[in-house]
């Protein structure tokens, strides 16, 4: 999320951020066992972002939907999602997908760094 963030908004470093923030902490609950917005609560998230997480409001939720309908291959909701937020044009099908190999190969590359036993 935080590159896709970084190709609407590229001078927005809050945005960038708070979509990183939004796309780590949207599957905490899994982690943890827990209810998404007990989980949330307790981690006393800025409003935008659980709102985003809780109930897909505002840009933060779009590219959160966008993000999981990448995920899922699903086109279709990619572009009612693109088309439900002014400026998200440029997140198409194509540029999700480079995008997730621009994240794909920083995580490899983290890794390697890491060496064979992760640090």
């Amino acid at each position: 999320m935080e590159l896709a963030a970084r190709t609407l908004r590229p001078l927005d470093e809050a945005f960038a951020d708070a979509a990183f923030m939004t796309g780590i902490f949207s599957l905490v609950h899994v982690v943890l066992d827990m209810q998404p917005a007990e989980i949330l609560d307790k981690l006393h998230l800025a409003g935008p972002i659980r709102g985003a997480i809780l109930g897909g409001e505002g840009e933060l939720g779009a590219l959160l939907g966008i993000a999981q309908a990448a995920e899922r291959g699903d086109t279709t909701a990619i572009d009612e999602s693109r088309r439900a937020m002014p400026g998200f044009d440029a997140l198409t099908p194509v540029m999700l997908a480079n995008l997730q190999v621009d994240a794909a190969a920083w995580f490899a590359e983290q890794q390697m760094d890491q060496g064979p036993e992760g640090g």
